[in-house]
Order: structure tokens, then sequence, then C-alpha cells
């Protein structure tokens, strides 16, 4: 699947939308955090994201998405 650039504004909408939160700021990036574990950094002040960091972020939106479908079926099975 090729993964083409996308807008910041786009990006962290995703990003909220999926439970991640923004932690601190080193630098140039912001980190973003999900409860269960998961982060991804993003350049700060970027118009747009580019692929590979676009790539990285949809992989650590998935790796949530993972984490929260089986942390609901281990309560569910309890």
């Amino acid at each position: 699947m090729v993964v083409k650039e996308e807008p910041a504004r786009t990006i962290t909408m995703r990003l909220r939308k999926s439970r991640f939160s923004p932690t601190d700021a080193a630098g140039s990036h912001t980190k973003w955090l999900h409860l269960l574990g998961p982060s991804v950094s993003i350049p700060y002040g970027h118009r747009t994201i580019s692929p590979g960091v676009v790539r990285q972020i949809n992989n650590a939106i998935a790796q949530a998405e993972r984490l929260a479908k089986e942390e609901k079926e281990a309560k569910e099975g309890k």
C-alpha cells in the first residue's frame, strides 16, 4: 500500500480520534501517547507530514486498536 503525505491537521485529528494525546515536545517534534502504550513522534509546525511518518502513525494507530480489542476481549472473557 502506497502512503501519501498528509496534512498535519488531519494527522492530529486521526490521533485524537484514536485516543492518543500529546505528551511532550522535544525540539521540533511532539510525542503522542496512547493509554495502552503505543507512541509516535510527529514533527511540530509542519503543514504536511511525510509518507514515512504517516506510515509510522498508521502502524501506531493499528497497534493501539489491536491492544484495545485484546483488552476488551479479555474483560468479556472473565
